[in-house]
């Protein structure tokens, strides 16, 4: 995530449970692997929770794509 994104604010750490951290899938546009998370039993995965006001949430969309929003 691009930590200039308007109104994004640090929220806490979080945990996902049986899933593991893969990066695969070259992007051009990153110059890099992308970061996924692949569902796998027993392994966690450790992120950052951030706070955004819905009015910025196009300008998410557009800038992570391949995410389904859970909210909004």
């Amino acid at each position: 995530m691009n930590f200039k994104q308007k109104g994004a604010e640090y929220e806490c750490n979080g945990k996902l449970d049986n899933f593991r951290l893969e990066f695969a899938n070259y992007s051009q546009r990153w110059q890099g692997a992308l970061a996924t998370v692949i569902e796998e039993q027993g392994k966690e995965v450790w992120g950052c929770v951030w706070r955004m006001p819905n009015e910025y949430s196009d300008s998410l969309d557009e800038q992570e794509k391949g995410y389904h929003r859970l909210m909004g």
